[in-house]
């Protein structure tokens, strides 16, 4: 981690600055921009993540400020990221110009929202996530611009949000507690893309769309994956382990937990939110 009085790993003041495949995590930044500030110019990050960064002011992991100054951020998972003031991962203001897109955003914290604009600002999120993140002055997850301009399309927020197409359903993370931001098989986020703001790859290189359309969030579901078993959930889910310890693999195994139901049947759901995926808990709805 690195120490900065504006964007704590990198600031920005002027030309055109891109980042892609890159971990942004533990810095801090004594005002804003944790991570990363842009003052002037452009910024593109691209299949990033930023893990526990945070700022005093705003912008737990990106600030982006002044007129003219613009910033694309594609493919991203922001995770754990503190902005004191506004904006939890991201904060826009001062006429600059933030477009979101294919973001997955949870468990950040700041007084106002994960992601905010401000101050003139613009802020455009599209085909995103923004859910379990912590604000305790106002439980908007992206509040409406104050002084500001906001655009969301196609975005799954908890708490809901002004915009078009928002979605208030659970995203159905694998294990977010643990780190695992894909998405389960009936996940609402599953093809429910817009077309106008589409990307041909997700945050690990995974081709984009891989069904009728494209998910939304940093993770594809990988729908045409290996599925050796044809038991419905692929076999990168799935992996070596053994649950019900027949000595063969879930991967390959029709019933994982032996529970005489098919996995076919539970899927790569948890019904009881026990962090356990329905094919390898022998309780699954928590009766």
């Amino acid at each position: 981690g690195n120490f900065n009085n504006y964007g704590g790993a990198y600031l920005s003041g002027g030309g055109h600055t891109e980042f892609i495949r890159c971990v942004f995590e533990d810095n801090l930044a004594n005002r804003s921009g944790g991570a990363l500030a842009i003052v002037s110019g452009s910024l593109t990050v691209t299949q990033s993540i930023f893990r526990n960064n945070g700022a005093s002011r705003d912008g737990g992991a990106i600030f982006v400020g002044e007129a003219g100054t613009e910033a694309t951020i594609e493919n991203c998972l922001f995770e754990g990221t503190t902005g004191t003031s506004n904006g939890g991962a991201v904060a826009v203001r001062d006429g600059a110009l933030g477009r979101i897109y294919f973001c997955t955003v949870w468990g950040n914290v700041s007084r106002n929202g994960a992601l905010i604009s401000f101050a003139e600002g613009t802020l455009v999120v599209a085909n995103s996530i923004v859910w379990g993140n912590t604000s305790p002055d106002d439980p908007q997850q992206i509040p409406d611009a104050n002084n500001g301009t906001l655009s969301i399309l196609r975005t799954v927020v908890q708490y809901g949000a002004s915009g078009t197409d928002i979605v208030t359903d659970d995203p159905l993370f694998l294990d977010p507690e643990n780190g695992d931001f894909r998405l389960q098989s009936d996940s609402p986020c599953v093809d429910f893309a817009h077309d106008q703001f589409q990307t041909t790859v997700d945050i690990n290189g995974a081709q984009r769309p891989q069904a009728a359309s494209s998910d939304i969030g940093a993770f594809e579901f990988p729908a045409d994956a290996p599925d050796a078993d044809s038991d419905g959930i692929p076999d990168s889910y799935e992996g070596d382990i053994d649950t019900d310890e027949d000595e063969t693999p879930d991967y390959l195994d029709t019933d994982s937990d032996n529970d005489a139901i098919p996995d076919s049947t539970e899927r790569a759901t948890d019904t009881d939110r026990d962090g356990i995926m329905n094919y390898r808990d022998d309780d699954s709805d928590g009766d």
